[in-house]
């Protein structure tokens, strides 16, 4: 009752969420409640402190035990955000993650995937669920995964002017990323091909 007058009086007093979190951590709290608090943090916190909100989601879902729950709340807190690609991927690969590490890899792969080819524009984005999907897979020696969907993404951009942010486009950094996974999976020559493919023209002709 009074973390929720708390909560009333200031969606976004920090140390009432971190209280929830740490109340939590211990389960001195239930699930159950816990739900009622993410509720409020997302339909009433977010509206206001969206930025805020989407970063105590992401600290908080982790503590609750049941996978199913915490399925529901990435889900619903992923809906909500529809408006911020940012905070959006930011949490649905934190959904991503979670499913993975539950054995659910074809599920988990698709929300990368999808969170990558739907925010193009945001190099950021698809940056951080591509990484947080290469990573798991090179992990559990499954490269030739990662350096598919690596693949499928990079054929879907055609190359940007090479202005002084070329290095910083989507193009560039998801291409290096590849040639780094190809070789990695002994493919060379096609790591030559790609690496030859996101070189700069200035680049190629001071080689």
């Amino acid at each position: 009752s009074l973390i929720n007058q708390s909560i009333d009086s200031n969606l976004a007093h920090r140390q009432v969420w971190n209280l929830v979190i740490s109340l939590r951590m211990a389960d001195q709290i239930s699930s159950q409640t816990t739900g009622k608090f993410l509720d409020t943090l997302i339909t009433r916190t977010g509206k206001e402190y969206p930025d805020y909100s989407a970063n105590m989601v992401a600290q908080i879902v982790p503590t609750l035990q049941d996978p199913g729950d915490r399925e529901k709340v990435y889900k619903k807190a992923v809906a909500f955000y529809g408006v911020r690609p940012d905070l959006q991927g930011r949490l649905s690969v934190a959904l991503a993650d979670d499913l993975y590490k539950q054995g659910r890899t074809d599920e988990a792969l698709n929300i990368y995937g999808k969170v990558a080819a739907g925010n193009m524009r945001y190099s950021q984005i698809v940056l951080a669920a591509t990484e947080h999907a290469a990573d798991r897979l090179t992990k559990d020696s499954k490269t030739e995964l990662a350096v598919k969907m690596y693949t499928q993404l990079f054929s879907m951009l055609k190359k940007p002017h090479e202005d002084w942010d070329y290095y910083e486009s989507t193009y560039y950094q998801l291409g290096s990323r590849l040639v780094t996974l190809l070789r990695q999976d002994g493919q060379q020559d096609l790591a030559t091909k790609v690496s030859d493919k996101i070189t700069p023209r200035q680049e190629k002709k001071n080689q």
